[in-house]
């Protein structure tokens, strides 16, 4: 089986940083203290602060809020749920026990609904701290830490609706670059990626797929199935519509579609249209093999060879799947 999807190091390292600090909620959250509540400075303690024009409230044994920057508003609930914020205009709320919403970059706003699930965001850099960015996830009845919804950049959106991971396998969506989306619903232990600019990344259901949609205009979209590897960039489209096994990439202006197809490998590039296997134009591999050449035939096994490598334009965006 091919190993799981690799993407971009500021995916991965915003990823990381949200679990470390998951488990410093988790770990760190006190018996003693049920509620509080700061208000524009006022009423600071151990669990609750908030800076002159913020408001941080904080329900739950354990429960933690900080509203930092101006006309913040930081909002947990629940047992061991934490909410932060950053920079101005930013909003975080977390529901659910062992909740965690972040929102740093100014004009943000991270939400987690349900226990046991991350939401954050975080601006273009720590120095210009511009964000405008919207981070959702909902994961009401949730066994375990294994959902993390990031939002990086700037005017970016990820949002997950009622899918799930596991500590092992974990879900994640993120959004990341200039004005990417990514959305996940339903289904268990999904990758999806937006990226880059314009990255447009779209999952329903199904388990194990790895969906990323990088920039520039790069659009993914699997819908059900299961194992599925899209990748999409430079103005291309990837789907598979019921299948599973399938890597399917759009590069260049193509258009890749797999329906209904089990361990199918699919690429368009170039302008290509390519459904199920059918090529518009023909893959150049096709072509080739129906040149007569010097009086000889060309050997259908070197054909099939040829048609059946992956295009280099589906490096760095389809990426591999995981276990």
């Amino acid at each position: 089986m091919r190993t799981k999807a690799t993407v971009s190091s500021a995916i991965i390292l915003g990823s990381l940083t949200v679990g470390a600090l998951t488990a410093s909620a988790l770990g760190s959250a006190p018996a003693a203290s049920a509620s509080c509540a700061s208000f524009f400075g006022v009423g600071n303690s151990a669990d609750c602060t908030s800076s002159r024009s913020s408001i941080a409230i904080a329900i739950g044994t354990g429960a933690k809020a900080k509203a930092a920057g101006l006309f913040g508003v930081a909002f947990a609930a629940g047992t061991g749920a934490s909410a932060d914020t950053n920079d101005s205009l930013t909003f975080a709320t977390a529901l659910g026990d062992n909740s965690l919403a972040i929102a740093h970059g100014h004009l943000s706003v991270a939400t987690q609904i349900g226990a046991n699930g991350v939401a954050a965001t975080e601006g273009l850099s720590e120095a210009k701290g511009w964000g405008l960015n919207l981070a959702l996830n909902v994961t009401p009845g949730a066994q375990q830490v294994g959902t993390q919804i990031q939002a990086a950049g700037l005017g970016n959106l990820a949002v997950n609706l009622f899918g799930y991971g596991t500590a092992a396998d974990q879900l994640q969506v993120t959004a990341n670059g200039i004005a990417n989306f990514a959305a996940n619903l339903g289904g268990n232990s999904n990758e999806v990626n937006g990226e880059s600019i314009g990255g447009f990344a779209v999952n329903v259901g199904g388990g194990g797929n790895s969906v990323t949609g990088a920039g520039p205009a790069g659009a993914a979209v699997n819908l059900g199935g299961s194992n599925n590897e899209l990748g999409a960039g430079g103005f291309g489209f990837a789907t598979s519509i019921l299948g599973s096994g399938n890597s399917v990439v759009g590069a260049g202006f193509g258009l890749a579609a797999s329906l209904l197809q089990k361990n199918a490998t699919l690429v368009a590039e170039k302008g290509q249209i390519n459904i199920n296997g059918l090529s518009i134009p023909p893959a150049a591999s096709a072509l080739q093999a129906k040149k007569p050449g010097n009086g000889k035939k060309s050997s259908p096994s070197s054909a099939g060879a040829a048609g059946g490598k992956k295009s280099a334009g589906g490096s760095g965006m389809g990426g591999s799947k995981r276990k």
